[in-house]
This record gives C-alpha cells, structure tokens and sequence, in this order.
C-alpha cells in the first residue's frame, strides 16, 4: 500500500542478492552504484540493549533475537553499534493523512457505490493509521511535509551523510531499526 508520495521509493524485497542485482540494474541502471566497503558506523534505532526490562516473555524472546543479530552484524562488521533515537510524529502524520486522501477516501467512495453505502473490512493496521489521521486537522499535514524537509536535511547532514566522496562506501553508516514486538492479530467478522 502506498504510504505517501513524499516519501515512497520503488524497491525490492527478495532473498538472493543476484536476483535484487538484476532487478536494480533494470530499474536504476547507470544510477546503481556499488561501494568496495561498508559504511564505518553502525547505528541501532529502536534495538533493546542488554540491560532492557522486557514487559513480557514474548517481549523478551524478541530481545533476545534482536541482540543475537546485532552482534553477528556488528562481528561481521567488526563495529560496536550505537544508539540513536531519531522520533517525531512527522512519519506517523505524512503517512496517515496521505493515505486517507489518496487510498481511503476514494475506495471507501467506490466500495460504497456498489455496496449500498457500505463501509469494507478494513485489516487493523491501516484501520489505526486512518483513525489517527482523522483525529489530526487538515493542516498537519503541511506541517508534516515542512517538518519533513527539514528532517531530511538534518539527516543527511548528520546521520547518513554522503561517505568518503561517495568512492569507497556510500554513506557514514549503516542504521538497523526495529520496531520491537508489534503484534496486529487480523480481525475477524462477528
């Protein structure tokens, strides 16, 4: 589903490197850029530390993976990860609000001409996304778009900033996130 067209990007999702290589080589081609290393840093956004309290024992197995990838990453690497914490409501805002305009509103008007006014089933992810952009005013979104631009510069002047003249990595880092354990069990018709 399309998140808002400020900040949708075309990629791929795949599990050989060989089937994404020829895939970007098609899509970007002469703009595919490969680097001989890897960025210098590593940064964690979202990753629970050892010494993090989980609420429970999901939350804790979760903990525990997480931190297993980390260090075969950060052995791999042969880098110490840092924390960050790059938060805003901008992301939540774009996202939410250009949904509602650009997918919501029009399905909800086509589903409903043929539906007899009816409202679809809707999965609960977007179901929240939409009910948080319906409790913000119109005009958060310009402020979210602004504020985007904003952030946008910020990193990439100090969290991802171009690396070595873009010869020998092709940024300053390299930024795990998580999201933790969010679990959304799909609702069911009553």
């Amino acid at each position: 589903m399309p998140l808002a067209p400020e900040l949708d990007t075309a990629g791929f999702l795949v599990r050989d490197p060989a089937i994404w290589t020829a895939a970007s080589s098609v899509m970007y081609q002469e703009a595919l850029t490969f680097f001989p290393q890897f960025p210098p840093k590593l940064q964690t956004i979202g990753f629970p530390t050892p010494d993090t309290t989980a609420a429970d024992s999901m939350e804790a197995e979760a903990n525990v993976i997480l931190l297993a990838f980390l260090a075969k990453v950060e052995s791999f690497l042969n880098l110490k990860s840092e924390p960050v914490n790059y938060t805003a409501r901008t992301y939540p805002t774009l996202i939410s609000k250009e949904q509602t305009k650009l997918v919501r509103d029009p399905f909800y008007a086509d589903y409903a001409a043929v539906n007899d006014d009816r409202v679809p089933f809707i999965d609960p992810v977007p179901k929240a996304r939409w009910a948080f952009s319906d409790s913000l005013p119109a005009s958060e979104l310009d402020v979210a778009i602004a504020n985007k631009t904003i952030f946008q510069n910020f990193w990439e002047t100090y969290v991802l900033p171009a690396g070595n003249n873009d010869t020998e990595y092709c940024s300053e880092s390299i930024i795990l996130y998580s999201s933790g354990v969010n679990i959304f069990y799909r609702n069911t018709y009553l």
